[in-house]
């Protein structure tokens, strides 16, 4: 019992004692604050005042004394006041409208400090601003402010066309003049103000216009974000995620926009009919970059071109000759080409992006003409008919001619068509027998360049009537043939024998391609004397018209899965498959 009490009695005793510091840290903490609150509240308890003087120790009337955000002007006998003043060291600024303006470092000290100061008389000049509208028209409100302050007593209509700004005794030196409307475009000018001339500035109002341009890609429509927009030659923006941005504070006399963007063309849009205030919305289509090549007619015959896939930029890269089949290299920026010779095989040539060097690749010029040349430039392919002393046969070489091998013994048969396919691996050709022992061989092949391996894809119906048909195009994968039977055209699946129907228009002298990277496939058809480039879909034999027209010449190559150019009466347009409707021209008295 004793024990316990005992326990009790030295937890009170200690309970106290535990408590008691703790009142005391409070304590201190509270005179601490107010303490500190007191020698903080002392850092402000200082001022400075003194006179302001000229050289001649006049006071200065009306100058601004300032130290930091805190200023007060001089009265009538240049006198000024500055209370509340943090300790320390830092700098008073002192400017009057006459007189130069003075920077002096200055120690802030417990209580009243005191400091006059002496300012240099200033050159003085007189200014006047002629404000006119650009068009001559009447001058509407327009607010004007130099180094920020605000000017209205100053301003002055001359007449409805013209207003003025009058400064006298202005300090010379370099000003900004500020002007804003909600009708102008807004402008920065610096004013220099110098001694012993007339300055005399005229400074043109141009109306302003508000619109929004939306940038989208050519191709397809879709939004370019981060696009550079530059309106006038020192302002640059830039357009948004959606590919949009607001232009405000436009001159309507601006003429053009140029638009810049990373793997696309720059483009230059010229502007027509804005009018002050909000102008309709501006959509801007930028086309990809990319090079195109083509041949054209010129007065020392068909020449190769090259040119940006708007056509911009187009250069002439032969001077003579008749040359066709032009074929890009961008990585080595070389085109690729063969010149024509008559009564001879076509002989191959490379010429650089610029024109100025050209190779000849071929080394045997005195083959003869060839009834069938396919080449792949690629793939350094060259696939050809020879026909000597009664022997034919399909041959392998490159484009050097420097190897050779036979791909297929025509000999005794009449060769029909023949198709390389894009990645030169696979040569699809047709025949029939010029005697009856060949009938039974009769059909359309195909032959695996790579290991020279022939194989029989289809045999010609050999019954009363012969139905012959005919190899068109071979897709990039090299197991989908379009062909034509008596004007239909079929597809045929290598993994079976069986050929399918996918429409009946009258197609047989039509040029056929797959849509690369795809099996679609476009041709041409006529359609009561008019003609269509049209694209089908084997699987669900949906069609689409890419383009149309009346007249007779008309021919057409795929560029690349999204893009193909096609020629009208010898005029080259580029388009695009996901926007037909922007279809550009490229250049006239083409071939491909």
């Amino acid at each position: 019992m004793k024990k316990k009490k005992s326990i009790k009695s030295v937890f009170k005793k200690y309970n106290t004692l535990i408590l008691f510091p703790l009142g005391t840290v409070i304590l201190l903490t509270l005179c601490v604050i107010i303490f500190g609150l007191g020698l903080d509240s002392k850092l402000f308890d200082s001022s400075l005042e003194g006179y302001i003087f000229d050289v001649n120790k006049n006071p200065i009337t009306g100058a601004n004394v300032c130290i930091q955000s805190k200023c007060a002007v001089t009265e009538e006998n240049g006198f000024y006041e500055l209370r509340n003043l943090k300790l320390g060291n830092t700098e008073l600024t002192v400017s009057s409208d006459r007189h130069l303006n003075l920077v002096e470092p200055i120690k802030i000290e417990s209580g009243v400090n005191k400091l006059s100061v002496e300012l240099t008389e200033a050159t003085l000049a007189n200014v006047l601003v002629t404000f006119k509208d650009i068009g001559g028209l009447q001058v509407n409100g327009f607010q004007v402010k130099l180094d920020n302050i605000e000017l209205k007593e100053n301003i002055n209509p001359l007449d409805e066309n013209t207003v003025e700004l009058n400064l006298v005794d202005k300090k010379t030196g370099i000003y900004k003049l500020i002007i804003s409307s909600d009708y102008y475009v807004n402008q920065e000018i610096d004013l220099v103000v110098e001694p012993e001339v007339e300055n005399q500035y005229e400074i043109y109002l141009e109306p302003a216009s508000n619109f929004k341009i939306y940038v989208q890609n050519w191709l397809d429509s879709s939004p370019i974000p981060n696009t550079n927009i530059t309106v006038r030659k020192d302002h640059e923006l830039s357009t948004d995620e959606n590919g949009t941005i607001a232009i405000d504070d436009f001159s309507i006399y601006e003429k053009e926009i140029l638009f810049n963007k990373d793997g696309f063309l720059k483009q230059v849009h010229v502007l027509k009919d804005l009018n002050p205030g909000i102008n309709p919305d501006l959509t801007i289509k930028l086309v990809p970059d990319g090079k195109i090549s083509f041949a054209k007619e010129t007065p020392l015959g068909k020449q190769i071109f090259l040119s940006n896939f708007d056509g911009t930029e187009s250069r002439q890269l032969t001077l003579d000759g008749e040359n066709i089949n032009p074929w890009i290299d961008e990585k080595n920026e070389k085109v690729y080409f063969t010149k024509i010779q008559v009564e001879k095989a076509g002989v191959v040539h490379w010429v650089d992006f610029l024109g100025d060097e050209t190779k000849i690749i071929s080394t045997k010029f005195e083959e003869p003409a060839r009834k069938v040349d396919l080449i792949n430039y690629r793939k350094d392919l060259r696939i050809f008919l020879r026909d000597i002393e009664g022997v034919s046969n399909l041959v392998k070489t490159n484009l050097d001619d420097s190897r050779e091998s036979i791909l297929y013994d025509l000999t005794d048969r009449e060769l029909n068509e023949t198709i390389l396919s894009q990645d030169g691996n696979q040569l699809i050709f047709s025949f029939v027998g010029k005697n009856d022992s060949l009938k039974e061989t009769e059909g359309i092949y195909s032959n695996n360049i790579r290991f020279n391996r022939t194989t029989n894809l289809l045999k010609f119906n050999t019954g009363e009537e012969k139905r012959i048909s005919q190899p068109k195009a071979v897709n990039d994968d090299g197991n989908i043939l379009a062909l034509t039977l008596d004007g239909e055209l079929f597809i045929h699946n290598y993994s079976g024998e069986q050929i399918e129907r996918i429409t009946n228009d009258s197609i047989e002298k039509s040029s056929f391609y797959f849509q690369p990277e795809t099996n679609n496939i476009t041709y041409i058809r006529t359609i009561e004397e008019r003609k269509e480039l049209v694209l089908v879909d084997p699987l669900s034999k949906e069609m689409k018209i890419l383009t149309q027209t009346d007249t007779e010449a008309f021919d057409y190559r795929w560029l690349n899965k999204e893009i193909f150019n096609y020629v009208i009466d010898g005029e080259l347009w580029i388009s695009s498959i996901n926007n037909l409707e922007s279809a550009k021209s490229v250049g006239t008295s083409v071939t491909l």
